[in-house]
């Protein structure tokens, strides 16, 4: 009796999932291609990489003074009193402190530039995909990223359609 009972199940188990896959219409985007594809993403890529490379330059420049007054303060371990070995060494700390505060401030900058360039060019490619979505009744459009698809078809990749309308929107 449970046998029959749990094979019916099966069957019909079985068959609604192949109705359901039947209508089933699916489609992935990659925003990370769209955003560093649309002109708007490369101009804002460009900027942050010509920010970066100026603080990480001063930042290069800050190094080196802390490197030569540290080197200093070897150097003159023997010969200084203990008190002013002991002020330099404040001193010394208290600059590379300001340094690593300095750094950290730089990257918080970084990322919150990266957010305010990418946040209204990422709202505008969910619109798109969402247009696309309600317009051609897809079922499910799923993000591309490498935790959630390890694998699907290229014919369901629409990133490249997005990007197209999102450039043709720009342009009027």
């Amino acid at each position: 009796m449970f046998k029959k009972l749990g094979f019916i199940i099966l069957i019909i188990f079985g068959f609604s999932s192949y109705c359901f896959a039947a209508n089933l219409k699916l489609g992935y985007v990659d925003f990370q291609k769209a955003l560093n594809s649309v002109s708007e993403g490369v101009k804002a890529k460009e900027s942050l990489t010509s920010e970066y490379q100026k603080k990480k330059t001063e930042l290069e420049s800050k190094q080196q003074v802390l490197a030569k007054l540290k080197a200093e303060l070897e150097s003159q371990t023997s010969i200084l009193s203990e008190d002013a070995k002991k002020k330099k060494e404040n001193e010394l700390r208290e600059k590379m402190t300001d340094f690593q505060q300095l750094a950290m401030k730089y990257e918080k900058d970084m990322q919150t530039q990266e957010w305010e360039y990418t946040k209204n060019i990422l709202e505008s490619l969910k619109t798109i995909v969402e247009k696309i979505g309600k317009d051609e009744k897809y079922t499910f459009i799923l993000e591309k990223n490498e935790a959630s698809i390890i694998f699907a078809e290229k014919s369901l990749d629409l990133t490249d359609r997005v990007i197209g309308i999102y450039e043709k929107s720009k342009k009027k």
